[in-house]
């Protein structure tokens, strides 16, 4: 059993780094929008077949100011059956569906159901420390609660676990820092949240997310699957890809409540981008509380709202999240200051002993994407 917490330094700064190079710039400020988009998907295009062709499977997708300047899948979505990756093909993204956990919270606080700064012993009772943390801690991973998933050689394999046996791990544990001390992930935070949104909304966290955000947005290939979900659309996730594939161990999603078993596309993803840019969800002080630094992580990288923040050249910030799961990677990234997204769909396991140079074809097809849409001066 795998799990991967978020962890999105790196890609911020190679991001961030790139953006703000310097270089030779092939700029296409002077050509009509139509022909400067065509010109920047045909250069996407040939920068990233060396990347993708044979050895990347998933789904790119690259927008600013609502153009879209590259939609493209890769590879297969199931090997054995020799069936593509397309367009409707959805992905388990692991923590990268945190976004939405973090939404979820501020469409409760808009309804006027709690507030951040409410103490999380309101809600449930046992936290250790519980009066002096508050959901906002909760939020930016720094609350102190101990991370129940280093218990994992404990869970019993192929076995849902209920949220109570998960709550059961994490009451009355020793917390590892004082809140607000500093930051560090853990996925105790991610259960504690999901939980006081099924208790504040009187709905399962599921429920809430689908009801109010993916139907409100139109995300109909959005959803949570459970262990036995079966989707002609779903992709199956791989430790290693091309001849000879090897499938990923599957886990039972209960174990990474409330956010293992989200599945979605990059043009649904992209939908909840846009509409972050917008008020149809979240007024926009409750959206601009999200994004926010919280506390500096270091080399110009700040925390969020379950979001990893980049600090750029004009004081403007880059969101990212990084997910990652048996078979599976996520990449989301908005550049707020250029409103330009780059998402990166992947049923490729970065983490899989037997495929260690997963990791780096992801970090290279960031690369060149960010490269090529620098040298053409967008």
């Amino acid at each position: 059993m795998r799990i991967k917490i978020i962890c999105m330094i790196l890609p911020v700064i190679i991001l961030v780094g790139v953006l703000s190079g310097c270089g030779v710039k092939d700029t296409t400020s002077n050509l009509p929008m139509n022909e400067r988009i065509k010109k920047i998907e045909s250069e996407l295009e040939s920068s990233l077949k060396s990347d993708c062709e044979g050895k990347f499977s998933g789904s790119i997708f690259i927008a600013r100011n609502g153009e879209v300047l590259y939609n493209k899948t890769f590879g297969m979505a199931d090997y054995n059956k020799n069936t593509p990756v397309d367009s409707n093909t959805t992905f388990t993204i692991g923590t990268g569906a945190s976004s939405f956990t973090a939404t979820a919270i501020m469409l409760l606080q808009q309804k006027g159901s709690l507030n951040v700064n409410d103490k999380i012993s309101k809600y449930i009772q046992g936290i250790t420390n519980g009066d002096n943390i508050t959901i906002e801690n909760l939020l930016t991973n720094s609350s102190g609660i101990h991370d129940y998933y280093n218990l994992e050689d404990s869970f019993a394999k192929n076995r849902q676990y209920s949220l109570d046996d998960l709550l059961g791990m994490i009451k009355g544990k020793p917390q590892d820092f004082e809140p607000g001390k500093k930051i560090e992930s853990s996925r105790s935070n991610y259960v504690l949240l999901g939980y006081i949104i099924q208790k504040v909304s009187g709905k399962s966290f599921e429920d809430f997310v689908t009801e109010n955000i993916f139907k409100v947005l139109g995300m109909d290939h959005s959803g949570y699957y459970t262990q036995n979900s079966a989707s002609e659309n779903k992709a199956i996730g791989y430790e290693k890809i091309g001849t000879g594939a090897v499938e990923a161990k599957k886990y039972d999603p209960s174990t990474i409540f409330p956010e293992g078993n989200l599945y979605t596309t990059t043009e649904d993803l992209y939908k909840f981008d846009q509409a972050l840019y917008t008020e149809k969800l979240l007024k926009k002080d409750l959206t601009n509380k999200m994004f926010t630094p919280y506390q500096k992580l270091g080399s110009g990288n700040y925390t969020g709202y379950l979001w990893i923040l980049g600090d750029t050249d004009d004081n403007n910030y880059i969101a990212a999240l990084e997910g990652g799961t048996s078979g599976f990677t996520s990449f989301f990234l908005r550049d707020m200051s250029k409103k330009q997204t780059i998402i990166i769909l992947s049923n490729m396991d970065t983490i899989a002993k037997n495929n260690k140079d997963n990791s780096d074809k992801i970090g290279a097809v960031y690369k060149t994407i960010t490269t090529t849409l620098r040298q053409l001066d967008y």
